[in-house]
């Protein structure tokens, strides 16, 4: 995995003042990173109001875990999980590079998934 370590993370996190409106995590893949919710209590203290995570939702029993790690390190956050689709099947499977990826993660699977976590954690595909 790529991308600052948690401790460069939790630096950042110290070093902001006041409040945060919205924690935005990106990169890649952010639910392939194990401190997903780590880095989330990280910036709890910032107490943001809005926390929003782009998924691919390959692995949506992970996706699901890791939203619910988060939910619970910023408890009075808002989380938005975006699962991303890139066109009809044939398209997005041939941009992700991943046969299949199209019906493994369909919108209606990906919702029920995410619909399955805390009620805070809000789904959209």
């Amino acid at each position: 995995m790529e991308g600052l370590p948690l401790e460069a993370m939790t630096k950042i996190a110290d070093t902001l003042g006041g409040d945060l409106l919205w924690l935005a995590f990106g990169g890649g893949e952010p639910f392939l990173r194990d401190d997903l919710g780590e880095i989330a209590r990280a910036f709890a203290r910032r107490r943001p109001r809005h926390v929003s995570i782009p998924t691919n939702a390959l692995v949506l029993d992970r996706t699901v875990r890791g939203a619910e790690k988060v939910a619970s390190a910023v408890p009075d956050a808002y989380v938005n999980v975006s699962v991303s689709f890139d066109g009809p099947a044939e398209i997005h499977d041939q941009i992700r590079a991943t046969p299949g990826a199209s019906t493994s993660r369909s919108r209606p699977s990906a919702r029920s998934a995410i619909s399955r976590a805390p009620a805070r954690i809000l789904g959209s595909a």
